[in-house]
């Protein structure tokens, strides 16, 4: 039996993890919609709720945007776009099995597709990323710099290019891995 960290309350087992029934509440309720109750408020560019540049609780930006709670990459249908978490994170297998990075020479963030075990394909939210130029889907990037910090709305970005590669995956074994060169607008 787990308890929560912050209020000692007993953790119920959700598709998305532990969840403090109290300190989660929030994300509880987010769960358990139906995808009609899911429906968000479309936004234009010049009201776009997130200000590039600005930084905000990863929670809020998934609230406000229709996303999954945990995924990194997450695909809004009734918006048709894309929202991609860059989270901080050591270069160590314990912590991350996503090496992503940002190559200042190029200006190209280096986001590794979704996948944590055995060899990525490109289906599901990995197709979409890949058809994201053809099938004029916006890709909304956040950055987030430090563990535990807020992410930054870098903005929207464009893929430029896809590289195949060797990550090792959740229990440490090489897998191979797509990396999507994104290129902030």
């Amino acid at each position: 039996m787990k308890f929560c960290n912050e209020c000692d309350s007993k953790l119920i087992l959700t598709k998305a993890g532990n969840k403090c029934p109290k300190c989660d509440e929030v994300e509880l309720k987010e769960l358990s919609k139906t995808p009609e109750d899911k429906k968000i408020d479309l936004y234009t560019y010049d009201d776009f709720p997130f200000e590039k540049g600005s930084y905000y609780l990863q929670k809020d930006i998934r609230k406000k945007l229709g996303c999954g709670m945990v995924a990194g990459i997450n695909y809004n249908t009734y918006g048709n776009f894309l929202v991609i978490f860059m989270n901080a994170h050591t270069y160590s297998q314990d912590v991350n099995p996503y090496l992503d990075r940002y190559e200042q020479e190029t200006n190209l963030y280096h986001y590794t597709g979704k996948g944590k075990t055995g060899d990525q394909t490109l289906t599901g939210v990995n197709a979409r990323v890949v058809n994201s130029n053809v099938d004029n889907t916006d890709i909304h990037f956040f950055r987030q710099y430090n563990i535990g910090s807020n992410h930054q709305y870098v903005g929207l970005v464009k893929l430029e290019k896809i590289i195949q590669n060797i990550q090792p995956d959740d229990s440490g074994r090489n897998r191979k891995v797509y990396e999507f060169l994104l290129k902030p607008i």
